[in-house]
């Protein structure tokens, strides 16, 4: 992948690697996504077919809001 990459443009190169590690870019520029987290878990809920409360109380449980969409 790095390879066609840098073939191809080294912005794309940058940009493959901040994906390839699950970031947005480098610590010190803070860049954020402005999700907040209940827009996520209605998001959860919405795709899983559960209810608000189940979604939260099984993110309790579970601690990973991720893992709870993956169950």
């Amino acid at each position: 992948m790095f390879k066609e990459l840098i073939r191809r443009s080294i912005d794309d190169l940058v940009r493959g690697y901040w994906l390839s590690i699950v970031k947005c870019g480098p610590e010190y520029e803070k860049n954020e996504l402005f999700i907040g987290k209940e827009i996520l878990v209605k998001s959860v809920s919405r795709s899983c077919g559960l209810s608000l409360k189940q979604v939260r109380d099984q993110t309790n449980i579970v601690g990973d809001l991720g893992q709870v969409a993956q169950k």
